[in-house]
């Protein structure tokens, strides 16, 4: 599916970008090796890539795009980088989709439709320039006979990219940011997901907790007693709802993982109020252990060697 259409239809996508909790120093780049294999410039000298900021220089006419595989831990992606400057209502959007082109074709076609809908890569191309055309030639906004352009100018910015590939699964981020001028501060949406290289399958927290609810609640307790540290000990910071009765709410099966945990991320006002960010939990494989089905696909990864 399409997360974005022009000019406001603005649904779930996802603050990797703002990963702050004490509990989750770690860099999710870490854990990524870029080697680019093919690059193909259309417009511009550089590129953010799905893994590392990396300055954009935006062409004379607003316009950037670029399209290039690359190598992330062995596996091959392809990424599509747009990025578009207009004088109309929305002055500048950013979008940069890496996706998986490699392995098993009936798996990847599910990937792809999870996370771009029903376009291959040529259809995703076309789209996204013809996205890109129409933020650049937007004519400016008039009501009422005021021009209240200077209010309603803003950026769009989307993203879906792969933050950890190892042992057949790949951790994936989706980040939807937007602001208008008129806004007092910009928005986001933010959605974490794993999937299965095998299968092209999404793997949610039932594919690899244990099903016990002694287990499910003493994984809420622990999220629940990292999320209180990283407010630095006031739970009172929580938003409505969050407290004990509602534990169990904070398995919310927005999930990543790396070589050492299982990670919860949290989206801004879902657990804090928005200047507290965007909250990611780690927890240690060795400590999540016990609360892990042995035949999931993260105790397979972790232990199973």
């Amino acid at each position: 599916m399409r997360y974005k259409m022009l000019y406001g239809i603005l649904v779930v996508a996802v603050g990797m970008l703002c990963f702050s909790c004490a509990a989750n120093k770690k860099q999710s780049d870490e854990n990524l090796t870029l080697e680019p294999i093919a690059e193909v410039e259309l417009v511009g000298d550089t590129v953010k890539s799905s893994a590392v900021e990396i300055p954009v220089d935006v062409s004379e006419d607003g316009h950037v795009e670029k399209i290039y595989d690359t190598v992330i831990n062995g596996m091959k992606f392809r990424d599509f980088y747009f990025m578009c400057e207009g004088d109309g209502e929305v002055i500048s959007d950013e979008t940069d989709y890496c996706l998986p082109i490699e392995g098993n074709a009936e798996a990847l076609e599910k990937i792809w439709k999870s996370l771009a809908g029903p376009y291959d890569s040529e259809v995703l191309q076309k789209e996204l320039e013809k996205e890109c055309e129409a933020i650049m030639t937007a004519p400016k906004l008039v009501k009422e006979d005021m021009d209240y352009d200077v209010d309603m100018q803003g950026s769009f910015n989307h993203y879906v990219y792969p933050v950890f590939v190892d042992g057949g699964l790949v951790s994936y981020a989706f980040l939807e940011e937007w602001f208008y001028e008129s806004m007092p501060h910009p928005q986001s949406t933010f959605i974490t997901a794993i999937y299965s290289l095998e299968t092209g399958e999404k793997i949610s927290q039932d594919d690899i907790l244990d099903d016990s609810q002694i287990s499910r609640q003493a994984i809420a307790n622990e999220i629940y007693r990292l999320l209180v540290e990283y407010a630095d000990g006031d739970e009172s910071y929580f938003m409505e709802g969050r407290h004990d009765e509602n534990k169990m709410s904070l398995l919310n099966d927005k999930l990543g993982f790396d070589e050492n945990s299982l990670i919860y991320n949290y989206e801004r006002y879902e657990v804090f109020p928005y200047a507290m960010g965007t909250p990611s939990i780690e927890l240690p494989k060795e400590w999540i252990k016990p609360y892990l089905k042995k035949d999931g696909v993260l105790y397979q990864y972790w232990f199973g060697k």
